[in-house]
């Protein structure tokens, strides 16, 4: 038999659609939940689930804007993403504040304290 005598194995795969894999799912994505999610948990926490939301939410907002994710999730990131922000900042503006007059409230009781020692 010649090689145009024998038959082709048949084809047991076929080609996939590229289209298939970055067509995104309907719904927010699981990252946009979860930005919001730690977004919430922020305030509990102290804003310590703030900086994840952040770091989770920018991650988001780039799969959004690239078509990978559906932009159901748009609201629930930007949610999560901007009350993160503003438990952080809150937290800093405290922090600031606190550390900045701390030293004079503490200056004034104690001089209270030893102002009130004093016999004359």
């Amino acid at each position: 038999m010649s090689n145009g005598d024998v038959p082709e194995p048949p084809v047991t795969w076929r080609p996939i659609d590229p289209a298939t894999f970055s067509t995104p799912k309907p719904g927010p994505s699981d990252l946009a939940i979860a930005t919001f999610v730690l977004g919430i948990l922020a305030i509990p926490t102290g804003g310590l689930t703030g900086i994840a939301a952040v770091i989770t939410g920018i991650f988001e907002f780039g799969n959004i804007r690239a078509g990978r994710s559906s932009r159901a999730g748009l609201v629930w990131n930007t949610t999560g993403f901007v009350l993160a922000i503003l438990v952080v900042l809150v937290l800093i503006i405290f922090w600031v504040f606190f550390m900045r007059f701390a030293g004079t409230i503490m200056n004034d009781i104690n001089s209270m304290a030893v102002g009130a020692g004093k016999t004359k």
